[in-house]
């Protein structure tokens, strides 16, 4: 359970691999993206990119237009599902 804004760190901010097909958006936001499988992602095919974004913690995972706004959307997203101040 994530209960501040420090339990999701580290985070990637980076370039939407499919330019938001796949995503919702040009850019992608992970926290604590050390505990996600992003191997399928950036190095399989289009199944793995679906399964990612599909899976329980793709739902997490902030997509923007800007890097700004896929930080604020991975934010509102964990607000939303867990307990952060």
């Amino acid at each position: 359970m994530y209960t501040t804004i420090s339990d999701l760190y580290p985070v990637m901010i980076r370039q939407a691999r499919y330019s938001g097909i796949y995503e919702g958006g040009k850019w992608i936001a992970i926290g604590n993206y050390e505990d996600v499988d992003l191997e399928g992602y950036f190095h399989g095919g289009d199944c793995d990119a679906w399964d990612l974004f599909d899976s329980e913690a793709g739902q997490l995972i902030g997509v923007g237009d800007t890097p700004n706004e896929a930080l604020d959307d991975m934010l509102s997203k964990y607000k939303s599902k867990t307990v952060i101040d």
